[in-house]
């Protein structure tokens, strides 16, 4: 969640709109040094994302969406595959996938993507592919399904040897060095369906596996609908992508959901706590974001202008007054009263002649100097107004520096609000009472943004409670539970030494702490457990093959392409991070 290069303030933010400025694919060399060799090729095929390399890469080679686009009708179009699609949102009613869920259902696209990767990564080999093929499939892949893509890549394409692997067990085996005999808990969370993975001694326990149909495909398209129906000015704004967007960039997952639900309910917590998404829009001609913030600094100024003035007024009044006393004093020496001058000094509080006559010529400075500022008022600007000489308590409250670049515009007004409220007592039943305005005003930025609020812990919700959508099913930590609850006490305690988290969905903040915390509620008393997540829950899948495939056990892993002709499509290996292999009902093993 990049927030800092994301943020146009501290609390508003702008889309990124990814999915606008995609870069096609690029057309990679045959690598000399793969050429003629068994380099394994690893391909994660995945639901939302397909990741390609050799074995011998630092990193994937192709990244792409799982999307093709092919006009419909016509056969002569070419299709367009994940990232050489210049805008999904302009032909999403055009968009194929090859998968089903996650299980991959038309090979027909299926067969398109092959070829995208393979043209893309150079291979040059008369329609062949001459390296050793690692594919990953989802957990308890259909036997057709299997049997329907080894067919494809035998019989289309040539492979030497294929072998087939789970994602989320390639993952495991990545962050976990001894997951071959090990104990261990899988949940992997992708695109379209969550699974629990009890490992015992290193291999799936696929009786006691549960899936949940929830995955991060759910959240978005929650995210999409919440947002159009609380802004329907703004409907067509809204697309899938950018809702995708919002949910990995600002939604995270709550540690104790019903507690921060009712902290949501606080206006305080709620305007600290909310992000506003600023959608593009065209300004109006002549027309400025901040003349609003423009015209209520300008009325506030306005209005600490005539309190100075009045204020100002008021002390030359006093001092008027108290010179006409201190003349009336002198007046008594002219008429030789010279013990009622006396008196009179003692009374005000001078000791002598010298110190009333110059408290009088420093009272006619004063006088003069209240009175050319008020002559000269009119012609004063409402930017110089930290120049106006208010009373001492006054102005030791305006700000310093009004007006500099140090200073954002909210914080002036904020600063003008405050100094409003403390000279002037009626200025609350001022500020709600109906005031005149020059013109209207209208933010046309604000109507333009999109506030989300407690929909940054409800989405992500979902996963745990589906029933927030309308599914009826069990959540992550009731399914967890249950699975759990299927083994012996000794057996759960090995399981919950080693809770992995992987996949896209399971990278929303907070994730670890909330498995955590639930894994909490529903262990014995001072019972341990341990959670670990993945190191990078989107591409260890990937680096999980590549680091099998390189392994000298590996080799017992592959399908040649004459056990594929002996055995058929369906026929599968197991190892380490591979589904189980079951006989068909009527065939017999050889």
């Amino acid at each position: 969640m990049a927030a800092e290069e994301y943020s146009e303030s501290s609390d508003t933010f702008r889309f990124r709109d990814g999915h606008l400025n995609r870069t096609p694919d690029k057309y990679h060399k045959y690598p000399e040094a793969v050429r003629g060799s068994d380099t394994p090729l690893i391909i994660d095929n995945g639901s939302c994302y397909c990741r390609v390399g050799w074995a011998s890469d630092p990193s994937p080679r192709l990244v792409f969406r799982s999307l093709i686009a092919r006009q419909r009708g016509k056969k002569d179009y070419e299709s367009q595959i994940g990232n050489d699609i210049p805008n999904v949102e302009t032909i999403r009613w055009l968009l194929k996938t090859q998968f089903d869920r996650d299980v991959v259902t038309n090979y027909d696209s299926q067969e398109l993507v092959f070829d995208h990767i393979f043209t893309h990564l150079g291979l040059d080999t008369e329609g062949a592919v001459t390296h050793p093929l690692v594919l990953t499939e989802t957990v308890c892949n259909p036997s057709y399904c299997r049997q329907l893509m080894s067919e494809l890549l035998f019989e289309c394409y040539h492979v030497p040897k294929l072998a087939f692997g789970v994602a989320s067990l390639f993952s495991f085996y990545q962050n976990s060095p001894d997951s071959g005999t090990s104990d261990g808990l899988v949940l992997s969370s992708g695109y379209q369906t969550t699974h629990i993975l009890p490992m015992i001694q290193g291999k799936i326990d696929v009786t006691h596996s549960r899936r949940v149909n929830i995955g991060g495909l759910h959240s978005a398209t929650f995210m999409h609908k919440l947002l159009q129906l609380k802004y329907p000015a703004h409907f067509a704004a809204i697309n899938l992508s950018r809702a995708e967007e919002l949910v990995n960039e600002h939604t995270y997952v709550s540690v104790d959901y019903n507690a921060e639900v009712n902290d949501w309910q606080s206006i305080p917590y709620c305007d600290k706590h909310m992000h506003r998404i600023q959608l593009p829009f065209t300004p109006l001609p002549g027309w400025s974001s901040e003349d609003k913030k423009q015209d209520k600094k300008q009325q506030q100024i306005k209005r600490l202008q005539e309190i100075n003035a009045k204020r100002r007024e008021e002390r030359l009044a006093a001092e008027e007054d108290r010179m006409q006393q201190l003349k009336s004093v002198q007046e008594l020496l002219e008429d030789e009263d010279e013990e009622g001058y006396q008196r009179a000094l003692l009374e005000l509080g001078y000791s002598s002649g010298a110190e009333l006559q110059s408290m009088i010529d420093k009272l006619t400075a004063t006088i003069q100097k209240i009175k050319d500022k008020i002559s000269g008022v009119s012609s004063q600007s409402q930017q110089e107004l930290s120049q106006i000489d208010l009373s001492q308590e006054t102005r030791s409250k305006i700000p310093d520096g009004e007006g500099g670049d140090n200073e954002s515009e909210k914080g002036k007004l904020c600063d003008l609000d405050l100094l409003l409220r403390d000279v002037d007592q009626d200025y609350d039943s001022k500020e709600t009472s109906p005031q005149p305005t020059p013109r209207m005003t209208f933010d046309l930025a604000e109507y333009y943004q999109l506030q989300l609020g407690v929909e940054r812990i409800r989405i992500p919700e979902v996963l745990f409670q589906p029933s927030i959508i309308g599914h009826d099913q069990a959540g992550l930590a009731e399914t967890l539970d249950q699975v759990l609850r299927s083994y012996d006490s000794k057996t759960q305690d090995r399981l919950a030494q080693r809770v992995f988290l992987t996949g896209g969905n399971m990278m929303y903040p907070n994730m670890k702490d909330r498995i955590e915390t639930e894994l909490m509620a529903m262990r014995p008393f001072q019972s341990t457990f341990q959670v670990i997540p993945a190191g990078d829950p989107v591409l260890d899948a990937w680096h999980g093959a590549k680091k099998w495939s390189t392994t000298p056990s590996a080799n017992d892993g592959f399908v040649t392409r004459e056990e594929y002709l002996e055995k058929g499509g369906d026929y599968l290996k197991e190892h380490i991070a591979s589904n189980r292999c079951k006989t068909l009902p009527g065939v017999v093993e050889t």
